[in-house]
């Protein structure tokens, strides 16, 4: 939610890391390394919350614990691979690729998948 918070001006402090190559090597990957970090960092975080939250969720106690985070992992697993399809293999070819970016954005999804 940040970058789309932050809209364009992500894009214009990458313009702006453009001016350390004058600097060298190290100021360019620094300043690019910011740009990666602010972009990937917020929703890796939340996505690394998920599954120990999922195992806290379903967990029954200190009993058969090896299973339940099986199960959890087992579930997520099945769940990433189906997603992959689904998304490559249906909504692609389905919807093409900018339908499918107007389905991804917030208040215009359901109307993209009731066909409207």
């Amino acid at each position: 939610a940040i970058p789309f918070a932050l809209g364009d001006r992500v894009a214009l402090l990458a313009l702006s890391f453009r001016t350390l190559a004058s600097v060298g090597f190290n100021a360019t990957a620094f300043g690019w390394t910011l740009v990666a970090a602010l972009v990937v960092f917020p929703a890796s975080l939340v996505a690394g919350l998920q599954f120990p939250l999922l195992i806290a969720l379903l967990g029954q106690g200190r009993d058969r614990v090896g299973r339940q985070v099986g199960l959890a992992w087992a579930w997520n697993t099945l769940g990433a691979v189906a997603g992959a399809l689904a998304g490559g293999f249906g909504l692609l070819t389905l919807l093409s690729a900018p339908g499918t970016w107007r389905g991804s954005r917030p208040g215009e999804g359901p109307g993209v998948w009731a066909g409207v």
